[in-house]
């Protein structure tokens, strides 16, 4: 089973490409990023790579499934030209740890939202969930790969002691 932490994210601003189809085609919209981001020589502005998922596709059409893919940038960094911008709203996140190849990664999912989540005592909050990955397959062996997948969780409601 993946290790889920809970904790306050800050908000991320993400220079990033919009997809639109199976989520399991969007490296596609990541290679036209990473392309397009060392064209614009600004590598160094990056913090993460990240995959923002917008759509549940238990409810939405696989070709009408939206998402985007690119990079979160350094604090005040801006986004490059030719990238779209989207922010990462700060607020609780469960955090899941996945390990290993992508190809797992629907099952961890499918643990998360079915297994820990119900039994969590925590509300999902609707917004776009996001994958940040922690190495790159371009020198990492599947086995060895680590993503974290981010669910937005409700706001705690606490008015201290009774």
């Amino acid at each position: 089973m993946p290790d889920v932490i809970i904790h306050d994210e800050p908000g991320r601003l993400v220079a990033s490409i919009a997809h639109k189809g199976a989520y399991s085609t969007v490296s596609e919209a990541m290679q036209k990023a990473g392309a397009l981001l060392a064209q614009s020589g600004r590598v160094r502005d990056v913090a993460e790579m990240v995959v923002v998922y917008h759509d549940n596709p238990a409810h939405v059409a696989e070709a009408e499934l939206r998402s985007h893919a690119g990079f979160v940038l350094k604090p005040g960094c801006h986004v490059p030209d030719g990238f779209e911008a989207l922010t990462l709203e700060a607020g609780r996140y469960a955090v899941c740890t996945h390990r290993g190849a992508y190809s797992g990664l629907a099952a961890s999912y499918d643990w998360l939202m079915n297994q820990w989540l119900p039994k969590s005592a925590e509300d999902y909050a609707g917004a776009s969930m996001f994958e940040v990955y922690v190495n790159s397959p371009d020198n990492t062996p599947a086995e060895k790969l680590i993503t974290k997948i981010y669910l937005p969780l409700e706001e705690e409601d606490y008015n201290g002691p009774v």
